[in-house]
């Protein structure tokens, strides 16, 4: 008997491949990090993980692309979150399975 995930069309295959692929880069998890306590401007997040505004600005936008964050405009400020319960139940239990054998 087939199960769901074997059943999986190759489009949600291939997306679910690359939420992996972005999830995969250190910078990223530490954008991650951030915003699991709440959201953020990518300026607060750049001097929160020491590295330079347009450095973040493009992991930022690896992020949203994959659709793990997304952005509320509030006048010339963008304020980034997590973009939903699901990504954040993941990274959730990718730290804690992590943390668990150290």
């Amino acid at each position: 008997m087939e199960n769901r995930y074997e059943a999986m069309d190759e489009v949600t295959l291939m997306e679910t491949a690359d939420v992996f692929k972005a999830l995969g880069n250190v910078t990223r998890v530490k954008i991650l990090a951030v915003l699991m306590e709440r959201e953020a401007r990518g300026l607060d997040i750049a001097e929160r993980i020491g590295m330079s505004p347009s450095a973040v600005s493009h992991q930022l936008a690896v992020l949203k692309s994959a659709r793990i964050l997304r952005g509320r405009r509030d006048g010339k400020d963008v304020y980034y979150a997590l973009a939903d319960a699901h990504i954040r139940m993941v990274v959730e239990a990718i730290f804690e399975h992590v943390e668990e054998d150290l």
